[in-house]
């Protein structure tokens, strides 16, 4: 293999990405994106975010999504996989989105807590 391969820059796209693309194509012109949020009990400015793969969508709200769009879950995540597939067998790297921004900001919140509980011993001494 040569070095310029190896070092080639391959694309990539998160299944978040490819989920939000399916409920926006299955949205189509029949629904908007606030009648959706609204079956799902959330604003339209969190259910965009969800269709551009910025956040991660609930089992219940996509249980609900569902509902209104007139299909199952089990229809989107196929559909889901598909694209998956797909873009997997053209060379494109698919990747789970963890929650990292959630699981960081709790850590930041007990690093200060545990900070303002040493300073506050320090200072009794």
């Amino acid at each position: 293999m040569s070095s310029t391969r190896k070092n080639q820059i391959r694309p990539a796209v998160s299944y978040a990405i490819l989920l939000g693309n399916v409920l926006e194509e299955m949205r189509g012109t029949n629904f908007t994106q606030a009648q959706l949020a609204q079956a799902a009990g959330v604003t339209q400015a969190t259910w965009s975010r969800y269709e551009n793969g910025q956040l991660s969508i609930t089992v219940e709200e996509l249980l609900l999504a569902s509902q209104i769009l007139g299909t199952t879950i089990d229809e989107i995540i196929l559909r889901t996989k598909e694209r998956c597939s797909n873009l997997q067998s053209r060379g494109v790297t698919v990747w789970l989105q963890p929650r990292t921004k959630q699981i960081d900001a709790g850590l930041a919140l007990m690093g200060a807590a545990g900070l303002a509980l040493l300073l506050g011993a320090m200072l009794k001494d």
